[in-house]
């Protein structure tokens, strides 16, 4: 059970960094677009939910459904537009260096939490198959 937990949550990561990265690139793309607010996965919150169970109860709609045996835990992450304000004389509230910056940290955060899960899977398949190949 515990292992089902781990992987979850690592599959919550790469999920929150994969909507990260396309909300960047939305940021960067709509850079020179008047009025444009950038947006953001809120990681603290993605953290919050994994540490908390994150989990929805399905509950029939119906007396003729059957009950649920499970929880929903892959819930979309969505990006949120950010409460920034536009600064005086400019187009939008994307600053294209830190856009930038954060594109090549979240890449990285990726990388990172792929090899994690990776190494969790070889541990899992030399575990099963006693092969440590």
């Amino acid at each position: 059970m515990l292992e089902k937990q781990y992987i979850h949550s690592l599959q919550r990561l790469l999920s929150a960094s994969q909507s990260q990265q396309r909300a960047l690139s939305k940021n960067i793309a709509n850079q020179n677009t008047p009025g444009y607010r950038r947006v953001e996965v809120n990681f603290d919150e993605v953290l919050r939910g994994i540490r908390n169970g994150d989990s929805i109860r399905l509950e029939p709609t119906s007396r003729r459904h059957l009950p649920s045996l499970h929880t929903r835990k892959n819930q979309a992450i969505v990006p949120e537009q950010t409460t920034e304000p536009i600064e005086r004389g400019q187009v939008n509230n994307v600053d294209l260096d830190m856009e930038m910056s954060n594109l090549a940290k979240t890449q990285l955060y990726y990388q990172l939490v792929a090899r994690t899960m990776r190494q969790k899977f070889q541990h899992l398949r030399t575990s099963i198959t006693g092969n440590t190949r």
